[in-house]
């Protein structure tokens, strides 16, 4: 019965704690959940390198979701299956956002690294925690190379006037989602973890599989929505708890998914099984 049910989950703020380090208590239910036939994946906002020691300690087979919906990676394979780049108008909207927003840090997502086109205080947090090597380069010397998605760093405080600018503009073809208190990001029009999660179902999953899905942000509202089963941890925002199925009693930094795993688990040993799947 496991075996038709696919449990996806974003990592940071809800499969990772604070620490971006994860638990042995988390570890130790994913491995017991797959040893019993359970399918185990991720949905991230995070690129193929700062992805990819997580799902190689978590030794992830099945498909992944990556760049908050715009790729879709198989790591036994280790090839995409599936991308959907920014539109040209992406370049505008950084040269627009770089000279009227002070102090935003800006990094492109492409399939091969990040590039970094103006740093600050907060992009240099995120890219010490997602532990990659960047390439620093002035917009006008970008690569020429499809982008997958846009990170604009900015003070918490300083959040509501990059989002009324950008909200001002009206640009088409693009969407804009807040992935935390600091991080505001673009992707192609309608492109979200949920879009992803709905060819990931048609191509990586049977009609008769069920998925459960577990996220804390904004960015992760359509991926609870589009699920079977949406899941939010104690930390998640009021956003995402109002579409959630089922919150969670633990938080991020106090073992969530494991938390999950063995209330699925429980209910499996009642004769009826789980009536919430």
């Amino acid at each position: 019965m496991l075996e038709n049910i696919l449990l996806i989950t974003d990592l940071d703020g809800t499969c990772l704690p604070s620490s971006k380090i994860i638990s042995d208590e988390n570890k130790q239910a994913i491995n017991y959940w797959r040893s019993l036939g359970g399918r185990f994946s991720i949905a991230t906002g995070r690129t193929i390198q700062s992805a990819k020691r997580y799902w190689d300690e978590l030794e992830i087979t099945d498909p992944v979701i990556l760049y908050n919906g715009s790729a879709i990676y198989d790591p036994e394979h280790q090839k995409f299956i599936y991308t959907k780049p920014l539109p040209s108008i992406a370049k505008d909207v950084v040269i627009d956002v770089q000279k009227n927003i002070s102090d935003v840090g800006i990094e492109i997502l492409c399939t091969d690294g990040t590039y970094v086109v103006q740093n600050n205080f907060y992009e240099k947090q995120h890219i010490e925690y997602c532990q990659v090597s960047p390439v620093y380069c002035d917009i006008y010397n970008m690569p020429d190379k499809d982008w997958l998605k846009v990170l604009f760093a900015v003070s918490p405080y300083e959040m509501s006037d990059l989002i009324s600018f950008i909200q001002s503009k009206g640009w088409e073809d693009i969407c804009f989602v807040q992935s935390t208190a600091s991080y505001y990001e673009m992707s192609s029009l309608n492109i979200t973890k949920g879009s992803a999660l709905d060819i990931y179902r048609k191509r990586f999953c049977k009609p008769e599989d069920k998925i459960i899905s577990v996220g804390d942000y904004d960015n992760d509202i359509e991926l609870l929505q589009n699920a079977d089963y949406g899941v939010a941890p104690a930390n998640a925002q009021d956003s995402v708890k109002q579409v959630a199925d089922y919150v969670l009693q633990n938080s991020c930094d106090n073992n969530a998914i494991a938390e999950l795993i063995s209330r699925i688990l429980s209910e499996f040993k009642s004769m009826e099984g789980p009536k919430w799947i």
